[in-house]
Order: C-alpha cells, then structure tokens, then sequence
C-alpha cells in the first residue's frame, strides 16, 4: 500500500503485491520456529480477510513465527463482496477488517462471534474516546479498532489551479470525464448529500432520491469514474483524473511522493471512520483469531502498523509508543485539530428504510455504469440494519 516517502518509511507497495503469495500459504510455514507459542486450537493457519494492501508483511511474518502457523491474507474491493461472501461462506475466513457502518450491519445480521476480552487483554490499549464513537459496540465486544481516518479530496496541483475546497469539486463542469469516485455507496451518497446540503446519514426520502439523481448524473454521464481506494490513487498518480475521492491514509502518502498531487478536508466536513477487527461467526480457528487481534492491539505492533500504513492508530499505548513515527504523530492530516474533527461524520445506516433507500439508490447508479442490476449482490446482506446481538 506503502510507497517510498522518507528514509524512516520503506517502500512496501510493489512488494506487498509480488510477496502476497508467500503469506497466503505458499511460504513454508515456520512450524520449527523455537520461541513459537503453543496453539492450543492446534490451528495451522489463519484466514485474514481486509482490504488490499492493509498490512505489514513483516509483522504478519512475525505472527506466523510466534503462533507457528500460516496468514492466508484474502483480500476485497469493497464491503458488499464481503457480505456476499460472508452470508455464503463464513467458515472460510477467521479475522475481517470492517468500517463502522459495515461493521454493524454484520452485527446486525449475526455475522460476527463475540469476542472474549480474557483472551484479548490488549484491547485495554484502545483509547476509551472510541468507544463513544463505537455507537454499533460501545464495549468492543464485537470489533477492536485497528486504524482510523477520513475520507477527503484529493487533486493534481498541477493541472488544477484556485481549486474551491468543497465536495462541489466533484460535480463541478469544470472537471468532468476526469474525476474518480470511490466504489463505496455510503461514501458516494455521503458526498452528493452535502453538496445539496443535507447531513450525510439523512434518511429523509426527497433528500435520498435527490442525492440518487446527482450520483446518477454524474456517473451515468461519464463524468466521473467509480473504483477501488488502489484506483483512485492509480487514477491521480497517472494523471487520469484531476480529482479524486480518497482515504486520508492514501492522500498523504502520494502528496508526500509527488509534489504535484495535494489533498483537502472539505470546508462542508467529511465522512469519518474506524475500520476494526472482527471474528466470523463460523471461522474454525477462534482461539488463534483472539491472539492475532491481540497481537495487532500490542503497542509495539499498533505503532508499526500505523509507521507502515501511514494511518492513526486508535491504540493509545500506540500513540505513547516509542516506535511510533515522530513525523506521522506530528501530521495533523493525519491526526487532524480537534476543530477540523468536529466537522467529520460517521456514516451510519441509521435505520432499515435508509439502507433500502441507499440499497436502490446506488442499485440505479451502477446500471448506469454496467449496464446490469447490482441489487442481487447487495440487497439481500442488508435487510436488517438495526440493532442485534450477533448471536
């Protein structure tokens, strides 16, 4: 995920692509490891289920020698193909990394097994102010916040002059046929809401629909492009868009690497989010996913996750850490003032009429851009968005 900004951060992008392999189960598995806990589950391997890109292969080598076992890290394009997978398979993968609003919804829809804080003791590592925010699992009894961030602009200074700093951008004239957008509903409607100046979570209907037409304007036209967050910086990078909606994470991380490419939080605010760890409901390897989440919650380990991904750490042991980059604590595009968070929202799915509005929604977007229905592959994962025990 990781390109070469300073000496301190290592260039890990290209290797994570071309080394994928050996984590996910072609490297032996280093079984004859001498200071290898015992894994009492007698699991051989654990099945890491994230987003691209969203781990240090050092560290993950490092928990492979510890436990003595193997990380087969699957990775998805967007939260959709993960319910879809889940609901079809869920005993196939052990540890997810999930948002917020996914993260309830699976929760929601019992996908998730509780956690057993007695074999989690890092979790006490977690700075309390998230679990205000943890409004889907206040006590952490479902997740254990892995990173957090914001999703802002992000442009090419090159090509773009006096650039307005607001969600507008997207949709100005200005910039059509070069503009990306992320593939994430919640995301894309987040933005559209603001600019017709609506609050994000808005579940009011004419409110929804208008975001709808906006968003279906805008792609179906050809105005902007729908992909992945590792497309959107492809996207910039190439200078096949001048404007790009992105991670806070990501943004940093190309602008560092290239002095043509800057980033904003819009003066309207932006979608804030946690994205945390969780265990399937069906996973086979319980016990080793408590001690991988344990093992990333270890101060040291959260530090090095955060210096490698260039992206905040919820841990406060972290943020006290030694290991931990002066340079990123020191961001405050990364860990931005105090004013500017209050300006950022957590996306929520509020209740079951919002979910089945952005369902249809977004459902009427990507025909504009496949041609074909989408509701298939999403509507049937969320048909309850309320509140549930996840048991």
């Amino acid at each position: 995920m990781k390109s070469l900004i300073t000496a301190s951060r290592p260039k890990v992008g290209l290797i994570l692509t071309l080394l994928s392999i050996s984590i996910s189960g072609c490297s032996k598995r280093p079984t004859e490891a001498s200071n290898a806990v015992e894994n009492v589950e007698g699991a051989s391997a654990l099945t890491l289920y994230s987003w691209d890109e969203y781990f240090s292969l050092d560290l993950l080598k490092e928990f492979e020698a510890k436990f003595g076992v193997s990380v087969n890290y699957q990775k998805y394009e967007n939260t959709d193909e993960v319910f879809q997978n889940l609901k079809s398979d869920g005993a196939a993968y052990d540890v997810i990394v999930l948002d917020d609003a996914s993260m309830k919804r699976a929760k929601a829809l019992r996908l998730l097994r509780p956690l057993d804080h007695g074999k989690v003791p890092n979790v006490k590592n977690i700075d309390p102010g998230f679990r205000a925010g943890a409004t889907y699992d206040k006590e952490f009894r479902y997740s254990v916040p892995y990173m957090w961030g914001t999703t802002l602009i992000a442009y090419r200074k090159d090509v773009v002059n006096d650039i307005s700093k607001s969600w507008k951008v997207l949709f100005s004239p200005q910039f059509q046929g070069r503009v990306s957008l992320l593939d994430e509903r919640m995301e894309c409607f987040a933005a559209a809401l603001r600019v017709l100046g609506y609050d994000m979570n808005s579940n009011v209907p004419s409110e929804l629909d208008a975001a709808t037409e906006m968003l279906i304007d805008l792609v179906g036209e050809g105005k902007a492009k729908l992909g992945s967050d590792n497309e959107m910086k492809r996207h910039l990078i190439d200078g096949e868009s001048h404007i790009a909606m992105m991670y806070s994470g990501d943004a940093a991380l190309i602008a560092e690497d290239s002095e043509d490419i800057g980033f904003f939080i819009p003066e309207e605010g932006a979608t804030r989010w946690t994205d945390s760890f969780a265990i399937s409901r069906d996973s086979r390897s319980v016990d080793l996913a408590h001690e991988f989440i344990n093992f990333m919650a270890d101060a040291r380990i959260a530090a090095e996750s955060s210096n490698e991904l260039w992206y905040a750490t919820p841990n406060l042991a972290a943020l006290n850490h030694p290991a931990l980059n002066a340079e990123l604590k020191a961001d405050t595009t990364i860990y931005p003032e105090d004013v500017v968070v209050q300006k950022c929202t957590f996306l929520e799915e509020v209740d079951d009429y919002r979910v089945r509005s952005l369902n249809k929604g977004w459902d009427r977007v990507k025909s504009e851009v496949s041609g074909s229905s989408v509701s298939d592959e999403i509507g049937s994962n969320v048909v309850d968005a309320g509140d549930g025990d996840g048991e």
